[in-house]
């Protein structure tokens, strides 16, 4: 699947649907945005639907001890309508502890903002991949 998949009237489609949301973070990260390590917040409606996507590019490599407070704060002010999507975007082919521990903050900084996380998302420059969520299972690729 990709961003060429996307079905027609998908705007109006709710990101719940990891399969749609994993196409839409395919359409929104360039692959700039994946080879300098951004975040895309995919900033959605109380039913899950796209409303504005935002990407910061040139995140470290690795979080800080405080990256999860400083995410809650910027979703704190961000004008989110109900739910988010974020992917991150990196260079790498896979999945690795520096990801890992920004996916951690991220879910972290959505419960201290109170915002809703539909899925995390690894975007790198072969694909898109959800990453599990807290009490999930990771899904292994054969």
């Amino acid at each position: 699947m990709s961003f060429e998949d996307l079905p027609t009237g998908w705007p109006s489609q709710s990101l719940i649907d990891p399969n749609l949301a994993a196409d839409v973070v395919d359409l929104c990260c360039s692959l700039r945005d994946r080879e300098n390590n951004s975040l895309a917040l995919l900033l959605c409606d109380e039913q899950g639907r796209l409303v504005q996507p935002i990407c910061l590019e040139q995140l470290p490599s690795a979080p800080d001890e405080g990256a999860a407070r400083q995410l809650g704060r910027l979703l704190s002010e961000l004008p989110i309508h109900g739910t988010l999507v974020a992917a991150f975007g990196r260079p790498g082919a896979y999945l690795d502890d520096d990801t890992r521990a920004w996916h951690q903050a991220m879910i972290e900084a959505g419960r201290m903002a109170s915002v809703q996380l539909l899925g995390c998302y690894l975007a790198t420059p072969q694909r898109v991949v959800r990453l599990a969520g807290p009490g999930e299972r990771a899904e292994i690729a054969v």
